[in-house]
């Protein structure tokens, strides 16, 4: 017995694992479901396998046990008929530990009348008449406008400003969308040239391609956590931009940042600037017409600047470029128009000293081969 009970302490020795002390962690503790019939899904992390409840009769468990790791918890909840908004709640245990466990809490919003109208306001306090009507999900009942207060109502819930919907609407100054809007579509406010002011619905997911494209006057915008797509160009040309807020914006508020790409910046004011380090990509006309800017610094983060970056920044004298190795360049970079020919503004760029035959040599920076200098430090 003494040899036996010896074997056993020297395997439980050998085997160098404490007990496992179970944990479950879900992504979101929260989630605010839409009026509609609809499936959700929850990331869960855990340690050990899980199994979810629920008493709800109008939430049914499409998962109802995950795995060690991470993986999806989906459930579905049916259409809320009722006029009052209504909570429920998923619990999420760890297998074999009922004193271990997450709750899930869901609350379902009713159909309300603000999702049948979107508003605005117009500078000449007259309609503003979209430009493609049948853009929105829904028809239009009504447009009318008092004392430069529009309101545009709608036969059912707006889901999305599609394509082109106020495009080149010039009279357009501000707009506030229900949150009953998912997507703006491409172009959706292209060339809009007074258009200063928009409130985005809380549920958005799409921006589409060159969606506030000229939009040369637009101040500011707050992006939604609901943001999951940003097209191509979103924000080109918004010269008048001061800032990004919400999803996506840099700590200073100057940048939109996309999975370390700087895909927009917001230039107004603003002569100087120094890119956020992390940044790898400085994407297609990011700084297009930045008019004021006078200076760059590059971080030595950055391995690829698109075509057109700083296209346009007319008033640039300086680019600090840090990378030791020359990013990839796009076409006409660092280039203005002059009568629709493309020419070098003739910024000074200054590269690590080590690196300056490299760059003078690399593709497409060797057409700014005569601006490029050396800088000992970096």
């Amino acid at each position: 017995m003494l040899i036996l009970a010896t074997v056993g302490i020297l395997a439980v020795a050998c085997n160098n694992e404490a007990p496992i002390t179970p944990t479950i962690r879900v992504e979101q503790n929260t989630v605010n479901a839409w009026y509609t019939a609809d499936t959700y899904t929850v990331n869960i992390k855990s340690n050990c396998g899980w199994e979810a409840t629920t008493n709800c009769e109008w939430i049914t468990l499409v998962d109802t046990e995950g795995t060690k790791g991470s993986c999806d918890l989906k459930f579905s909840v049916l259409e809320n008929k009722s006029s009052e908004e209504r909570t429920a709640t998923i619990t999420i245990y760890a297998k074999g530990y009922e004193d271990v466990f997450e709750i899930l809490t869901i609350n379902q919003t009713i159909l309300l009348d603000d999702y049948f109208k979107i508003t605005y306001t117009s500078t000449d306090n007259d309609i503003v008449t979209p430009y493609d009507a049948t853009a929105f999900g829904a028809e239009i009942v009504s447009n009318t406008c008092e004392n430069g207060i529009g309101t545009i109502l709608f036969d059912a819930p707006v889901t999305k400003v599609g394509e082109m919907a106020f495009c080149e609407c010039t009279n357009l100054k501000s707009i506030y969308l229900p949150n009953s809007v998912i997507e703006l579509g491409g172009w959706a406010f292209f060339c809009c040239f007074y258009f200063e002011e928009i409130g985005l619905s809380s549920r958005l997911k799409v921006i589409g391609d060159a969606a506030f494209s000229s939009c040369s006057e637009l101040k500011d915008i707050t992006l939604p956590d609901s943001v999951t797509t940003i097209g191509d160009s979103a924000f080109y040309g918004c010269s008048g931009m001061s800032a990004y807020y919400g999803k996506y914006a840099s700590a200073d508020n100057r940048c939109l940042v996309v999975d370390n790409v700087l895909r927009h910046f917001a230039p107004k004011g603003i002569k100087e600037y120094e890119i956020p380090n992390g940044i790898t990509t400085i994407a297609f006309a990011a700084f297009y017409e930045s008019l004021r800017l006078q200076s760059v610094t590059i971080p030595a983060s950055v391995t690829t600047i698109e075509d057109w970056a700083f296209y346009y920044c007319e008033s640039l004298k300086t680019v600090y470029c840090k990378p030791t190795t020359p990013p990839a360049l796009g076409e006409s970079v660092f280039d203005n128009s002059d009568d629709g020919n493309d020419k070098p503004i003739g910024c000074k760029i200054y590269v690590p000293e080590i690196s300056v035959d490299a760059y003078k040599e690399a593709q497409n920076w060797s057409r700014y081969k005569s601006y490029i200098y050396g800088d000992g430090r970096y």
